[in-house]
């Protein structure tokens, strides 16, 4: 269990790969409007038979879609198609636009399922026409400049809905999704790999994993109605009804949605309490409590919050950068095996400090020496884990590195790398200076042998071959000192890492804008 010279150097290389990982992000499809036809603020001098939009990527119209809009603010009667699956959208009018000042609004979504909405207009002066300005070109269907095109109450009709609650509601929801998501995988895992300690703590790990799966559930579902009402404009009242909803869920993000309040619902039904024999290092490292035995947790029991686990991550399929993306497989494996050695990173430092608080509040002996060091060994392979698959994402997705200082999520991005770097220093600190100390315990209570308490102290910060003569009392002071600051350090760092989920949802709801 010890932790060799080698090793830790690779556990410093995993440091600092992960700090790099937060290069990578949930970037989305770059969903842009390239061009119109007719251009924004230009006039024809023709009749107009339809309105063209060419996007960046693939779109789908959402909520209003795509409107005409005459002078007076009046829907002009028109059917939308695309001749080329989403990349053009064509409007074409019951019958041919005539003279006048026209405005066309848009709302569409990426692949991603993020919309983005714009507006731009123009107008006709057909040559002879009565009321129409002058045409430098008559009888030419080339565009020229449209001296009078400004109209306050066609530019007010135009204006951009106002979204900012809708848009800081469904960034609540999806930070209560990533963070449900991310504990709760990340407390599976760390049940399996890393839990022993006493049975009413194995049932308080099960009841939070449960209970992250219930948070991933609401926030979904508070996702779902956010995007409806941005999809709709601001408008609650619309966005609630069952057509606004229903265009939601069966729209490109239907999929992505599905598979996770699949997921949550699976973690919460499927979670079961199951134990094992304690490893006797855990045995000997642990206090015990009468009636409450030392076991070590197992999850033969559920496999259906396992499966659940699985959905969530297939979401990542249907959903940001991974639907756009390719090589897909590529993308795909990179995006499940980040949010993975993520989730249990976060997660699992999340349990720990709850195992760490629950012993503190009951006045217990903290005992932290076992369980820190097994999660350090799973933690230092997740950080390495995440920081080849965010290196490989951060190559695929980002179109150039200026974007970092010149857009909203290239900002928040450098906010969480910050965050990220100072955890990374905090969990530096406990692998090179607490882990070893907490090691020697574990080694001394369980392949040494000890001497009475009245023999010559030594000093349990020298080289492990100096400290086998040390006192039981000795080890046990040291341990408990050193717990005492790995729980502090730990909440220090779930603290720092809520910060991080929380950008990381910023950056989900800000990336159409990358």
């Amino acid at each position: 269990m010890t932790l060799t010279k080698p090793s830790r150097w690779l556990t410093l290389l995993a440091l600092t790969v992960a700090v790099m990982a937060m290069f990578a992000g949930p970037a989305a499809a770059h969903l842009d409007l390239v061009k119109t036809n007719p251009n924004d603020g230009a006039t024809k001098t023709k009749p107009v038979q339809a309105v063209s939009l060419t996007f960046s990527v693939p779109g789908k119209p959402a909520g209003d879609g795509i409107t005409i809009l005459d002078r007076n603010g009046a829907k002009v009667p028109a059917t939308t198609t695309t001749p080329d699956d989403g990349i053009t959208w064509i409007a074409t009018p019951t019958t041919a636009l005539q003279d006048g000042k026209y405005g066309v609004k848009w709302s569409v979504a990426a692949p991603d399922a993020h919309p983005k909405t714009g507006s731009f207009k123009f107008g006709i002066d057909l040559p002879g026409s009565a009321g129409g300005s002058t045409a430098t070109n008559p009888g030419s269907t080339d565009q020229v400049p449209a001296g009078e095109l400004d109209n306050d109450s066609l530019d007010e009709l135009l204006a951009e809905p106002d979204i900012g609650l809708a848009e800081m509601v469904r960034w609540f929801g999806a930070t209560l999704s990533l963070a449900g998501a991310v504990l709760g995988i990340g407390g599976l895992v760390f049940l399996a790999l890393v839990m022993a300690g006493r049975r009413s703590e194995v049932l308080v790990i099960t009841r939070r994993v449960r209970w992250s799966g219930a948070v991933l559930v609401v926030g979904t579902l508070i996702q779902i109605t956010a995007l409806s009402a941005v999809l709709q404009g601001g408008d609650w009242a619309k966005a609630l009804t069952p057509n606004a909803l229903s265009e939601v869920v069966t729209g490109s993000f239907g999929w992505s949605i599905g598979l996770r309040l699949l997921g949550g619902v699976l973690i919460v039904l499927g979670v079961l309490t199951a134990e094992r024999p304690a490893p006797q290092a855990a045995l000997s490292t642990t206090h015990h409590e009468p009636g409450d035995p030392i076991v070590r947790a197992s999850l033969r029991r559920s496999g259906i919050a396992i499966a659940g686990a699985m959905l969530y991550l297939a979401s990542f399929l249907f959903d940001g950068h991974t639907a756009t993306s390719t090589p897909l497989v590529l993308v795909w494996l990179s995006d499940i095996a980040h949010v993975l050695a993520a989730a249990t990173w976060v997660g699992g430092i999340a349990m720990l400090a709850t195992v760490l608080w629950r012993r503190k509040r009951a006045n217990h002996a903290l005992d932290a020496a076992y369980l820190a060091v097994k999660f350090s060994v799973v933690a230092g392979a997740s950080l390495v884990i995440a920081g080849v698959a965010g290196i490989a994402l951060t190559v695929e997705i980002l179109d150039e590195p200026s974007q970092l200082w010149s857009s909203t999520w290239g900002q928040i991005l450098i906010s969480k790398v910050i965050l990220v770097a100072v955890v990374a220093a905090i969990g530096a600190y406990n692998h090179f200076r607490l882990i070893p100390l907490l090691e020697t315990a574990v080694d001394l209570r369980t392949n040494h042998s000890h001497t009475s308490d009245t023999s010559q102290p030594k000093d349990l910060t020298q080289p492990l071959g100096s400290v086998a003569v040390a006192t039981r009392t000795q080890v046990e002071a040291t341990s408990d000192r050193m717990s005492r600051k790995l729980w502090f350090t730990a909440y220090a760092e779930v603290i720092l890492l809520l910060g991080v989920i929380g950008l990381t949802a910023w950056m989900v709801a800000s990336s159409a804008n990358v």
